[in-house]
């Protein structure tokens, strides 16, 4: 029987239209020559104090505490989160280590380590741990250059393990092993133990600098704070962010030998970097001054402080008056001959870092290692990198549903509703080939034929046009004393 004749107003189930929501842009992958942490691990740290806990304070023969320092302190208004890595060198060292004894006897062995992962180095040998009865269970005391950093209470011997070893919640510290057999038979003298016997690690190379470390972590920056600068590991860096698929952008430096006249970089139409040029000098943390390289001081001021200052946009360029570095008392190279300066950024595409006068010591430009014109600013990929991100984490709901004209005008008008968005916040050139909006998403059966369904594949094109920056400033004066000027 057919449907009964006349109006019909019926109430139906509504499906709405996906959100796409904007993806963080101040999550940093950072690759660490550091004086301590688990070795060829990710750690999440938020500010300085726990990245010094983490990966240790400053020691002039390594620079990631420097690099970490720069980055936290450039953008402390907004915050940063860093997903660091610890590299070493073919030697991995060792973890300083002590024994707990009951009568003379090994019961327990404490170690260095972060929440239960080894964390080998000289460094270890500064801890010690005050073990005092609490009638039925311990206290235990541990100490780091003479100063309490943890107190572990109701500690027992059949516990303790337990208690310090928790990937969660354990010690930053220390952790326990080689507990003697029926621990509940035992117990611990009162005591204190002292831990020897650790080593550094040997420094990396170039080659220890293993960006795919951070597979699977969802970083915007990649970068690296160790010995191993130049061209070489900027390559590397490049063709490590092009297997990504274009999700992050990176940042390397020059080597401190390297000049204007001796960058040694080879751009590449898979460039993914923003590189620099030229050291920063800060204070040591021992009342005098080292040269560090500026990665980490670039992207607290540049990739994060001015973005975020401005509303959060990726598509920020991160250089210009804004981006004043704090923490620096000099740089190597303040100032570039003008045909020099033209020469490293359209020739080797690399940035410069200078001393403008009103402005401070600023990021002045901010070109890409890319040789593609449409990806010369570093922003543009930043843009990319956020709009590949952003998509991926927001448009998964698409896959095994049917693909008909509702799934794709569901998918195409989530997109345009994000990308609006962004045209509003000034994103894309509106004055271009794309029109008004600067922007075109297509989403229907002309780019989904039957060919291409049946093949169980949908398809939705996002073209667009980023808006550039004003790299060159041009104010022309004219003097029209005694010019005649007609008007009508």
């Amino acid at each position: 029987m057919g449907e009964k004749i006349g109006l019909i107003v019926s109430k139906q189930e509504a499906k709405s239209t996906p959100t796409i929501l904007p993806s963080d842009i101040n999550t940093v992958g950072m690759l660490l020559d550091c004086v301590r942490g688990p070795v060829e691990k990710p750690v999440l740290v938020t500010n300085l104090t726990d990245a010094e806990v983490v990966f240790g304070g400053p020691d002039k023969s390594k620079f990631g505490y420097y690099a970490l320092k720069g980055l936290f302190e450039n953008c402390k208004e907004y915050g940063a989160k860093v997903y660091g890595v610890r590299v070493v060198g073919t030697t991995a060292g060792t973890a300083a280590t002590g024994d707990v004894m009951e009568t003379a006897v090994p019961v327990v062995t404490l170690s260095a380590a972060y929440k239960n992962d080894a964390d080998p180095g000289l460094w270890g040998n500064d801890l010690s741990v005050t073990i005092s009865l609490n009638v039925v269970d311990y206290a235990m005391v541990v100490k780091y250059k003479g100063d309490v950093v943890e107190v572990w209470d109701g500690v027992t011997l059949s516990n303790i393990e337990g208690k310090l070893n928790n990937p969660f919640t354990g010690s930053r510290y220390i952790r326990a092993s080689n507990v003697i057999a029926s621990p509940a038979t035992h117990s611990m003298d009162e005591q204190t133990v002292i831990l020897a016997t650790g080593t550094d690690p040997d420094a990396p190379v170039v080659g220890d600098f293993d960006f795919s470390l951070l597979d699977g972590y969802d970083v915007d920056i990649v970068s690296y704070a160790g010995p191993a600068q130049g061209g070489t590991i900027t390559s590397a860096l490049d063709t490590y962010l092009a297997g990504r698929g274009g999700d992050a952008i990176g940042v390397s430096c020059s080597e401190y030998t390297e000049d204007i006249d001796s960058v040694m970089l080879t751009p590449s139409t898979n460039g993914q970097t923003a590189h620099y040029l030229g050291w920063l000098n800060v204070d040591d943390g021992f009342g005098s001054s080292i040269w560090v390289l500026p990665n980490g001081h670039v992207i607290g001021a540049g990739f994060i402080r001015k973005p975020m200052s401005r509303g959060g946009w990726s598509f920020i360029a991160p250089a210009g008056y804004s981006t004043a570095l704090r923490g620096v008392l000099k740089l190597q190279y303040p100032g570039h001959d003008p045909q020099k300066l033209e020469l490293l950024v359209h020739g080797y595409r690399s940035n410069a870092i200078m001393n403008v006068p009103g402005a401070g010591f600023i990021i002045r430009t901010s070109c890409s290692t890319n040789t593609d014109n449409k990806w010369y600013s570093i922003h543009s990929l930043r843009l990319a990198a956020y709009l590949i991100k952003s998509f991926k984490n927001n448009c998964g709901w698409v896959e095994q549903e049917p693909n008909d004209a509702e799934t794709r005008g569901r998918l195409r008008d989530s997109i345009i509703f994000f990308m609006n968005r962004l045209r509003d916040a000034g994103a894309f050139d509106r004055q271009a080939t794309l029109g008004d909006n600067g922007f075109i998403v297509k989403c229907d059966e002309e780019n989904n034929s039957a060919e291409i369904r049946n093949a169980r594949n949908l398809v939705c094109d996002v073209l667009y046009d980023p808006v550039e920056v004003a790299e060159t400033v041009k104010i022309n004066l004219f003097n029209a004393k005694g010019l005649k000027i007609t008007t009508e």
